[in-house]
């Protein structure tokens, strides 16, 4: 019906669903009104919007646009830009608000819509003098980052950089192995540095290391937190409720503060605000950065603090965490499960745990088996229980993944549930 709205859109983050099923021209429509209208109850009067590349961005943009003015705001059209672009616009261009039209990365159909506000940002102005020679994968970030980087003084290759919206090559996800086997390749053929990857609005890296190596944003982190420590110590660090258990040792070590976090940007954002922190990051490869900069999710401008830190350095990249002791550990799991029925589940698994083992329960329930730890969530953007696992050996890491896929296989809708 298209009068209605599919009340799931509405979620943790953001709003988001899928094109026409649920985005449809009345709710779009509604949308910019209800926006536009709390602006101009915070007596404001101009919002900036941008977009994505993908196919449907256009559309989406010009019916939420005419809601927005209808209500007597004015929009500014910012195009086609990566998100963080849009985050930077609404300080640069002196508006009121901003309106991001985007979407994750599970397909080009889903979209988000996201209105966001950020602070005074201050950019280095100091290029490196020794040439790098990234090998940067960019998806929408191929509309700023290859040429930001060469005026930086580096040597880049280029791969996808051309901003296509049905996402020919991969998924832009860039966590996930299979996507990055491309810039995997090429980084070890062109003999690179490193490599970078983002997903499709670029607000989250991936570092890939010279020997080919996916690093994950919790490792990420690690090379951001020493790096920050080294000047700031005594800096309060913020990782999500996904990241690995050497990453609150690892900022301890260097004089810092961790402080574990549910997942989500705007969580986390929030929660830096609160600590004061100047670094924050998630498994998920986001990002933020607080030291000279706004504190918001932003690939591009990780890029560059990661140059830097690669210029300084007298190692390779791969040697970066050779000092961190190894642990055994799965990518994110994703289970389906129905969106009514994911929280009630996560909130008995969570009893059931706490009655064995020692829980964190800030976002789902963190499992301290002693030899490492398994994850259930919620995921606050999907119908999906949310996993992931790490243990001192590989045995240790079968046991905790059976142990929980057993407990998980009790409840009706994840009968079918198989191997992990």
């Amino acid at each position: 019906m298209t009068g209605q709205f599919n009340p799931n859109i509405f979620r943790e983050y953001d709003i988001r669903g899928e094109v026409e099923k649920d985005f449809t021209p009345f709710v779009v429509d509604a949308l910019g009104k209800a926006f536009g209208s709390r602006v101009v109850r915070a007596k404001g009067k101009s919002v900036a919007v941008g977009r994505d590349v993908r196919l449907s961005s256009d559309p989406l943009f010009e019916t939420l646009s005419a809601g927005i003015r209808s209500t007597g705001c004015n929009v500014v059209d910012i195009g086609a830009v990566p998100t963080p672009l849009l985050y930077f616009a609404q300080f640069q261009l002196g508006v009121d608000a901003a309106v991001m039209i985007t979407g994750r990365p599970y397909r080009a159909a889903h979209h988000r819509e996201t209105g966001l506000g950020c602070r005074h940002v201050s950019l280095p102005a100091d290029p490196s003098d020794d040439r790098q020679n990234p090998l940067v994968e960019c998806e929408c970030g191929g509309l700023v980052a290859p040429r930001l980087f060469r005026e930086m003084g580096c040597e880049v290759f280029e791969l996808f950089s051309e901003p296509d919206g049905t996402f020919p090559n991969h998924h832009p996800d860039p966590t996930v192995l299979k996507n990055t086997a491309a810039l995997r390749a090429e980084v070890l053929a062109k003999k690179a540095e490193l490599g970078i990857g983002y997903d499709g609005d670029a607000d989250r890296i991936g570092v890939v290391d010279e020997k080919g190596n996916l690093l994950y944003g919790d490792q990420e982190l690690m090379i951001f937190a020493k790096d920050l420590l080294g000047r700031r110590r005594g800096a309060k660090v913020i990782f999500d409720v996904k990241c690995t258990s050497n990453l609150p040792d690892y900022v301890r070590r260097f004089g810092g503060v961790p402080i574990m976090s549910a997942t989500g940007h705007s969580i986390i954002k929030d929660r830096m605000r609160q600590e004061k922190a100047e670094l924050a990051g998630e498994m998920s490869g986001h990002i933020f950065l607080a030291e000279d900069y706004f504190g918001y999710d932003d690939a591009i401008f990780a890029t560059a603090r990661m140059l830097k830190i690669v210029d300084a350095a007298a190692v390779p990249v791969s040697a970066f965490l050779a000092d961190v002791p190894p642990m055994h550990s799965t990518p994110e799991i994703r289970v389906d499960c129905p969106d009514d029925l994911k929280f009630g589940i996560v909130k008995e698994l969570v009893e059931y745990y706490r009655a064995k083992y020692e829980v964190v329960d800030i976002d789902g329930v963190r499992i301290n088996f002693g030899g490492g730890w398994g994850l259930v969530r919620a995921s606050n953007t999907q119908p999906v229980l949310v996993l992931r696992f790490e243990a001192k050996s590989p045995q240790d890491l079968e046991r905790y993944k059976k142990e929980v896929r057993e407990k998980l296989l009790t409840y009706k809708p994840l009968a079918a549930l198989g191997p992990f």
